[in-house]
């Protein structure tokens, strides 16, 4: 049997917040089921979806519970998004120590300061969530090593008024058609620096 994708990385904590993470599998998953358990025991008992700031709140002491006491560190980080139309869009990190922030735009995992350097770049108030996803594949594919890199594939979630609020894992022919664009765009920059 041919599974298209095993262990993908983009997930939803509920219908509005999406999560995101970077680090070894078995501790993401373990965390994510965690943050379903929560975001359901929220819903239960106060019949509204769990507020992103809790949901962060919650996983970040979780996780640095495991930092203090005998057990083994999380080994992830993760980010949860969401977006209404009150407050607009939420990018929360919460770290592998158990730290969390707010940010308007981050970047984590091996090639973090690269990925920084470029998002400073970007004007998110002119673009769409297509522009977007352009842009995330150009950065992706401009700052990995490819002669270290193994063969990368893409997973991207989005959150915003095109979506009404719930968290998607951006549609597979969005994300192929963005790489294409960012290949090209990659190709044409670096035939102009000749």
């Amino acid at each position: 049997m041919f599974v298209k994708n095993a262990n993908p990385r983009v997930f939803n904590a509920n219908d509005q917040i999406g999560m995101t993470f970077c680090g070894t599998y078995p501790d993401c998953r373990s965390l994510k089921d965690y943050a379903d358990g929560q975001a359901l025991d929220h819903l239960e008992a106060f019949r509204e979806p769990e507020p992103i700031h809790k949901l962060a709140d919650e996983l970040a002491n979780f996780i640095h519970q495991y930092t203090l006491t005998g057990h083994r560190p999380f080994g992830t980080a993760i980010f949860l998004t969401s977006w209404d139309e009150k407050s607009g869009g939420h990018i929360y990190f919460v770290e592998p120590s158990g730290l969390n922030y707010e940010y308007r735009a981050w970047a984590a995992g091996k090639h973090r300061q690269a990925a920084k350097a470029e998002i400073e770049k970007l004007k998110f108030e002119d673009m769409d969530g297509k522009e977007l996803v352009k842009e995330a594949a150009k950065i992706i594919i401009a700052i990995r090593d490819e002669n270290k890199d193994k063969d990368v594939e893409i997973e991207m979630g989005w959150v915003g008024s095109h979506t009404n609020g719930k968290h998607e894992t951006v549609p597979s022919d969005i994300v192929k058609d963005a790489e294409k664009w960012a290949n090209e765009k990659l190709e044409e920059e670096d035939m102009d620096e000749d």
